[in-house]
């Protein structure tokens, strides 16, 4: 493979990377009240059921379609079997 290729094979990766890095990020950005409300309870308790997560998680905010990642990523991922 052509130097030039990995290149920019390695660059498409790492803007993948941190693209995703970066959404995650602000998704637990947002969420920080039940993040740290969550790790409270698990220090507190030491163990959670589904219930006590969908009671602690019940505040979550979903992401805004503006900061969703671009459609090509996307179906890039979907394209190639993976679920998104």
């Amino acid at each position: 493979m052509a130097e030039s290729t990995q290149a920019r094979i390695d660059q498409a990766i790492r803007d993948i990377v941190m693209g995703v890095f970066e959404r995650a990020y602000r998704i637990l950005d947002t969420n920080r009240a039940v993040l740290e409300r969550c790790a409270r309870e698990l220090l507190a308790r030491e163990t959670l059921d589904e219930n006590d997560i969908r009671q602690l998680t019940q505040g979550l905010k979903s992401e805004s379609r503006e900061s969703a990642p671009p459609q090509s990523e996307t179906s890039l991922s979907t394209s190639q079997g993976a679920t998104p």
